[in-house]
């Protein structure tokens, strides 16, 4: 984004949106789901080192790889803003 775009739109910079990681679903049967307690743990089919969309307020705007820093799943973006996606 160019300097001048980024001025015109500095009045909304403290606008909150949701930012979210495109992390496949998991499915679970209802007797699965009725196990469930504190400490279960839910895994998805998806593991550090694959790309995820990522999607603000619905929309995407850049696709990411899964990452592990310090025991946390984390996103790393690539081709964010690209005009392709969504």
């Amino acid at each position: 984004m160019d300097n001048q775009l980024r001025n015109e739109l500095a009045h909304l910079h403290d606008v909150p949106l949701v930012l979210e990681a495109k992390i496949p679903c998991v499915r679970l049967t209802i007797g699965e789901i009725l196990a469930l307690e504190a400490g279960s743990v839910l895994t998805s089919d998806r593991a550090a080192g694959e790309s995820v969309e990522i999607d603000v307020s619905g929309r995407t705007v850049a696709q990411a790889e899964l990452i592990v820093i310090d025991d946390m799943l984390a996103a790393r973006l690539s081709n964010f803003g690209e005009k392709n996606f969504g």
